[in-house]
Formats: C-alpha cells, structure tokens, sequence
C-alpha cells in the first residue's frame, strides 16, 4: 500500500509543473506542499523532520542573499571591469575564463550569483545571437556543474548532503574530479566562440532589494519542500534503487533535462545507495540539467536576463548535453574497471 502511496506522490512531483503552468511558476510554493502533505501520509512526520528543514536552507539562504546585494551593490564596477576585460582579452579569452572562474567559483558565491556574472558579462560581449546562447549554454554547463561540489553551491547540493548526512565537502570528493573535468571541457569549448558580428547590448535594469530578498525567500521555500520531500520518499524509493545498475541510475537521470535536477536528486540520492551509484545518479543529473532551461537554476537566471527562448537553448544544449553524457558515462565505466 505505501509503495503505491510514493509511488502517486513521485507522479504528481514529476507531472505537475509539466502539465500545470501555475505549478510550474510556482515551484517553491508546489514543493513545499507536496513535500509536507508527502511526510504525512507516508508516516515520516516528525518534529526532528521539522527542524531540519527550516535548517538545512539556511546556509544557502544566507549565501544567495548576502552575494545578491554584493551583486547588487558593485554592479557598477563589474560593468567597468567586464568592458576593460574585453578590451584586454578580447570576447573569446573573456569567455573562456568566465566559464572556468565562474564554474569553480559557484560552488561559494552560488549558482545564482554565478549566473547573474555570467549575464552581463555575455550581455556586453558583441557576439551575434546564435554564438551567444551557445556561449551561455556553455557557461550554465559549467556553473551548474562547479555548484554540486558544496552545500552552498546550489539546492542540489544542499539537499544531497543532507539526504545523506555527510560533511562539507563531501561532494568535492565523490564528484570533484569529473567535475573540474566538465568545466575544463566547457571553458575550452566556449573558446571557439564566434565574435566581432554583432552588437552588444548591456543589461540595464537594476535589481531590487525586494528581488533579491525575494529570490533568497524563494530559495528557502525549495529546499524546505524538498528536504521534505526526501524524507518522506527515501524510505521507500531506497529499497529498490539500491539495487539497480549504475549505468541504470545515469541514463534514467537525463529525465533532469525537464525537470528540476535538485528535484530528482531529492527523491533518489539518500543512504541506501552505494558511493558508486551516487556518483553516477549526480552526474547524470548535473549534465542533463544544463540541457533545457528547466533543468538547473543556472540556466533559468541565464535564459531570463539575455532572453533566451526554450528552442534556442535546446538547439545548444541538447547536442552539447549528449556529448557530455557520453564522456561522463565513458569515464565512469573506466573509472569502475
């Protein structure tokens, strides 16, 4: 009876906000919901349940809101500092080393934060439009991959480490190495760039302090349903997921190409899977979330501030995206021999 209890509390999380708009435009709030009204009828409430989850977001929380109004505050003299960098370097160097500086930096000043850099730096890049969504797609690929090495990094993350009780930097260890692999591989790839043909168009508008309050408050509200949520499907998702392949885990994974990465981590990665099948669950889950705008925060920042259509990215993203899954599952499969 409980199976088929998680088993409808899976289906609604995973058709939801596909099949419902105000699901999708609120999903913090959807979450949330359907991770309390989870805990409760799969028998896994409790007040310990209660006071992990209003805890575990605060560090991620914190870290949002407090480089969002550093953002906020020095968007000036990172304006300055973007048009003299190309200057120095030209657009195809600066690209180059946004992707890497900003995908081994997100993992501290967040994926969100990362994204807004990375958005006006491309905004002021003259870059013609097809060579600026691949180099942002690019870029979300390796920001969203150097996010997962720490709790602060991004919701994922947060929600890993605490499914599975680790330490800090955890993460860094079970994933690091593919990781800095993949960023290495995205800042060399957005290299090849096209530029010199088209116009540059900087980012006016200025963020609020009520966005950003409002962003962190979003963000907080996430991991709160997902922490519940976990909680609530582990016990039983575990008993079956323990015994599947690794290779299993890593294609089924790539459904976090439409759907939320954090999502599908926090219903699958908990205790009862092997190191080496959390390995592969998480990088399927990281690569395939850069391939459409709904699958990492990144790439929604991103796609929201340069206006990048779903189709434009997906022309990008999925063919970049499918070659990363093939080198990740090779280096896998070499790396269990």
């Amino acid at each position: 009876m409980m199976d088929i209890v998680a088993g409808s509390v899976i289906l609604i999380v995973l058709l939801g906000p596909l099949l419902f708009e105000p699901f999708e435009r609120n999903l913090e709030v959807f979450f949330l919901i359907v991770g309390v009204l989870g805990t409760v009828v799969m028998g896994q409430s409790s007040w310990s349940l209660v006071l992990r989850a209003l805890c575990e977001p605060v560090a991620l929380t914190a870290a949002v809101l407090v480089f969002g109004a550093m953002f906020r505050l020095l968007r000036p003299s990172i304006d300055r500092w973007f048009a003299s960098a190309i200057k120095i370097f030209g657009p195809r160097w600066l690209c180059f080393g946004l992707t890497l500086t900003l995908g081994l930096l997100s993992s501290i000043i967040t994926a969100i934060i990362a994204a807004l850099l990375l958005s006006e730096g491309i905004a002021q890049l003259k870059l013609d439009r097809r060579s600026e969504v691949f180099a942002s797609v690019l870029a979300c690929f390796g920001i969203g991959l150097g996010a997962s090495l720490t709790p602060i990094g991004e919701p994922l993350s947060t929600i890993v480490i605490g499914s599975l009780n680790a330490d800090f930097w955890y993460l860094a260890r079970l994933v690091g190495p593919f990781v800095l692999a993949g960023i290495l591989i995205a800042a060399m790839l957005v290299s090849f760039v096209r530029t010199g043909d088209g116009v540059t168009h900087p980012i006016r508008e200025r963020e609020s302090w009520r966005l950003i309050f409002l962003r962190a408050g979003k963000v907080y509200i996430f991991i709160v349903g997902l922490v519940a949520l976990s909680h609530a499907l582990h016990p039983r998702v575990g008993v079956y997921l323990v015994r599947a392949p690794d290779a299993l885990l890593f294609w089924i994974n790539t459904l976090s190409a439409v759907l939320d990465n954090a999502m599908l981590a926090a219903i699958e990665i908990g205790p009862a899977l092997h190191a080496h099948q959390q390995r592969a669950a998480l990088l399927s889950l990281l690569v395939s979330g850069g391939m459409l705008i709904p699958g990492n925060i990144p790439n929604i920042v991103a796609a929201a501030r340069l206006q990048i259509r779903s189709r434009e990215w997906a022309l990008a993203g999925l063919p970049i995206g499918l070659a990363l899954l093939m080198v990740g599952f090779l280096a896998l499969s070499l790396a269990s021999i």
